[in-house]
């Protein structure tokens, strides 16, 4: 985490193309990039299961942006509830703000 061009390290196997895990995400995490002011590209990953460390830095714009009291009662659900797009916005907001997410 001393290397100032990583801001996420996530355990071996759980990063994740955008693209291919958009899902039924895409409403909740665009409109948090337009909130942000984020232009979101195809070529960002995200850390699969949420565990990761991170340099806290990263996570400035979730914390002032989230309301934490809307998420969905979790019933097994696979995809398309706050907490997945949530997953996906941890490595919008890594590349937005010029880190790297690696394993």
């Amino acid at each position: 985490m001393r290397d100032s061009k990583i801001g996420i390290i996530v355990p071996k196997g759980n990063v994740f193309e955008y693209k291919d895990w958009i899902g039924s995400n895409n409403d909740m995490v665009e409109a948090f990039a337009l909130k942000n002011n984020i232009k979101i590209t195809d070529d960002f990953t995200f850390p699969s299961g949420s565990m990761f460390w991170f340099k806290p830095v990263v996570f400035k714009q979730l914390y002032k942006n989230i309301d934490f009291t809307v998420f969905n009662t979790e019933n097994g659900q696979l995809d398309g509830t706050m907490a997945h797009s949530i997953e996906r916005i941890f490595g919008l907001l890594c590349h937005a703000n010029g880190y790297n997410l690696v394993e």
